[in-house]
């Protein structure tokens, strides 16, 4: 169990079990449970959270990064790289609008 107590006051508790799960409770009532997976010889990781009344999961990878494991966020489903081509090239020629 670490405790770990930062200077603006919040305190954050961290559980690691036997089975490599680990519980994570901060101030306030926030926090989660982390239960690690393997698929496809990856190491995967879903955090399970308990927001106003509702349980939500989120998916993380986990990855060695200049000494370091780092958990990215992956999201449930993503699109096709066309569809964020917009970000790259909102328009090819200006939008001009009927209203004044």
């Amino acid at each position: 169990m670490d405790v770990h107590h930062g200077l603006d006051g919040n305190r954050r508790v961290v559980v690691e079990r036997g089975d490599h799960s680990r519980i994570v409770a901060e101030r306030g009532g926030r926090g989660y449970v982390q239960r690690p997976y393997m698929y496809h010889g990856h190491e995967y990781a879903r955090r399970s959270y308990y927001y106003h009344g509702h349980y939500y999961h989120a998916y993380y990878g986990r990855y060695y990064y200049r000494g370091v494991y780092v958990n990215p966020y992956y999201p449930a489903y993503y699109y096709g790289p066309a569809y964020y081509g917009w970000v790259y090239n909102p328009w090819v020629a200006p939008v001009s609008y009927a209203w004044g």
